[in-house]
């Protein structure tokens, strides 16, 4: 279907037998060995891509056996810019990238998105292969088109050893951002990796405080995600601030209470310092966000803390229960009826709720 040789199928399926009995019936018709198939692959990428280091060792080594320039190339790429470092380095084949490396193979190529070998054993979590790699002079602090490191697609996705053994071992930058002004620290937090979050900030002094280009913090990611134990650990441990304000002016308390996290808005609403009626651009305080969102248990536990403005207005003018109201949304007005104002505009509003 992809214009696979046998010698292709042969290598990939790591039938070795098969591969070299191909090579020696081909031998004298200069059989070319690095043909490819539809996706610019060859036998020896198929190979290593697959761990079959065995035929790796065929392929690469055909031309000591036989006619040099019929040998594999060792550093061949498909057509988005793979070499066979990297696919077997993806797949955490050791083995594999330790033969090629050794056989002049580049362990420090990138394909055409950027990215190298490492990354894609930090992605993939193979410790093994990274400290190969790492030995190999490999910089650990390259960046992809993005502008992610091999320690955030180890933090994206979730491998510790990897993120401990780069950060460590290896002297990675913690800090450096990518063309979204993302972090490693922003990927643990956003992907809910506690244990990473807590060893990047807690270990390795990664900037807590750190913002997106969104102007989002870890601790913002987290509570929009719904992290609680990281946004505890942030809040608590992690010494970040929590009323930091994001490009529209939301917080973090803002992001909690506007998704309905109820244990991370108590978390933060209850901690000394945090500013329960900080607005956003257009007015809005994280109370208001709840009750737009119809939260209903979120405004309870909002309005029971003792700075709450329940009276606030947005910059349209209106209040929580006006919101509610024009939302029809009973048992929030309920709920914030007895903790209105006397005003003559609140009274009107009461009035008129009880004669729906």
């Amino acid at each position: 279907m992809f214009g696979d040789t046998a010698t292709v199928c042969a290598a990939g399926n790591g039938h070795v037998e098969f591969v070299r009995y191909l090579a020696e019936q081909f031998k004298e018709r200069r059989a070319d060995v690095n043909a490819r198939n539809a996706r610019g692959e060859t036998a020896l990428l198929k190979a290593a891509a697959n761990g079959h280091v065995d035929v790796v060792e065929c392929l690469a080594g055909f031309g000591e056996n036989y006619l040099t320039k019929c040998a594999a190339d060792v550093s061949a790429a498909d057509k988005y810019g793979s070499t066979a470092v990297m696919l077997a380095s993806c797949r955490g084949h050791v083995d594999t990238v330790r033969y090629l490396d050794e056989h002049g193979a580049c362990v420090s190529g990138v394909d055409k998105y950027g990215d190298t070998a490492l990354m894609w054993a930090a992605g993939g979590g193979h410790t093994d292969v990274i400290r190969h790699l790492a030995n190999s002079n490999t910089n650990v602090n390259v960046i992809d088109k993005t502008g992610d490191t091999a320690l955030m697609w180890a933090a994206k996705r979730g491998h510790v050893d990897p993120v401990r053994y780069l950060a460590g071992q290896c002297g990675a930058d913690v800090n450096i951002s990518n063309i979204y002004g993302g972090t490693a620290l922003m990927k643990a937090a956003l992907n809910g990796h506690t244990g990473f979050v807590q060893y990047l900030a807690g270990q390795c002094c990664a900037d807590v405080n750190s913002t997106d280009r969104d102007g989002d913090t870890a601790l913002m990611l987290a509570a929009e995600r719904g992290h609680l134990e990281i946004v505890k650990y942030l809040a608590e441990a992690g010494g970040a601030n929590v009323n930091t304000k994001n490009t529209n002016g939301i917080t973090a308390l803002m992001w909690a209470a506007e998704r309905g996290y109820l244990e991370i808005v108590s978390c933060l609403a209850e901690r000394r310092g945090t500013d329960l009626n900080s607005t956003d651009k257009g007015g809005s305080t994280a109370l208001m966000k709840a009750v737009t969102n119809e939260r209903v248990h979120v405004v309870q536990c909002l309005i029971r803390q003792r700075n709450v403005d329940v009276n606030a207005r947005n910059n349209r003018g209106e209040t929580a229960f006006r919101l509610a109201y024009t939302r029809g949304y009973q048992e929030t007005q309920r709920i914030l009826t007895p903790f209105l104002s006397s005003s003559p505009a609140s009274r009107i509003l009461i009035s008129m709720m009880k004669e729906v």
